[in-house]
């Protein structure tokens, strides 16, 4: 009997040293634990003189054709609601005037003040290109990361394919505004409308057949389809003349690198 009791006990102690030995994480095999510490610590390095200078020549070229940009599109947005809103002032204070011609003055005048206020508001506010160039030229002066330049790259690649769905609806909603100038022109002789109103059709649809025509072409321009994230990727320097300056450090030297390009 007590010969039973001891082995029942020796047994029992067996499993519970077992069980411990399970549930005891086996160490890792050699070598393994500096292999996953390498890339956490890896992207941390500074970033050479050759990769900042190159992505600085971008950010700054995303910069200026973003103030560009802007300014452009706010004074073009300013320009048609002052020529809308004088359009609708000539024909609210035409003689005779006609119910029609008040009509038509009063929502030319409103029409012309909602452009006028959103050109205003293009020309005043700078734009995501320009905040991110402010960014770039805030980080730059201090010791980058590879950690770092991956975020600046993201945010290039990001901004290039919202400039290339900006680029594809600007295109064809300045296409269906110059087919539908067109449309106006061709329906206002047939459809047998007194002097006035096929005046009014005439200047309506001329203004938006010109415009829309016009920024339509604008868009096969090739500065304005720039690719900037491929051509990043490839190397290739930003369209134009550019230049950059960065700090450039060896074992042997340290002095100031200008990259430029004419």
């Amino acid at each position: 009997m007590t010969l039973a009791c001891l082995a029942g006990a020796w047994s029992g102690e067996s499993r519970a040293r077992a069980q411990d030995a399970d549930l005891k994480p086996e160490p890792p095999p050699a070598g393994l634990e500096v292999a996953l510490d390498a890339p956490a610590g890896s992207d941390m390095q500074p970033v050479s003189a050759e990769e900042l200078s190159h992505l600085d020549l971008w950010m700054e070229y995303l910069g200026k054709s973003a103030r560009r940009g802007r300014l452009m599109n706010g004074s073009m947005v300013l320009a048609a609601g002052s020529l809308v809103t004088a359009i609708g002032v000539s024909f609210y204070v035409s003689t005779p005037l006609t119910e029609l011609d008040k009509g038509l003055g009063l929502a030319f005048v409103g029409i012309g003040g909602i452009y006028t206020a959103m050109g205003i508001a293009r020309l005043a506010k700078k734009s995501a290109g320009e905040a991110l160039r402010a960014e770039w030229r805030a980080a730059k002066h201090r010791t980058l990361t590879l950690r770092e330049l991956g975020r600046f790259e993201g945010e290039l690649r990001g901004y290039s394919r919202l400039l290339r769905r900006a680029s594809n609806l600007g295109r064809w909603t300045s296409f269906g505004m110059g087919m539908t100038g067109v449309l106006i022109l061709g329906i206002t002789p047939a459809a047998n409308l007194s002097t006035d109103a096929a005046t009014t059709g005439y200047v309506l649809g001329g203004i938006l057949a010109g415009a829309g025509l016009l920024s339509f072409s604008f868009t096969f321009v090739k500065s304005a389809n720039v690719d900037y994230w491929a051509s990043y990727q490839k190397g290739r320097p930003p369209p134009g003349r550019t230049w950059s300056a960065a700090p450039s450090f060896g074992r042997s030297y340290a002095g100031l690198r200008v990259v430029g390009r004419f």
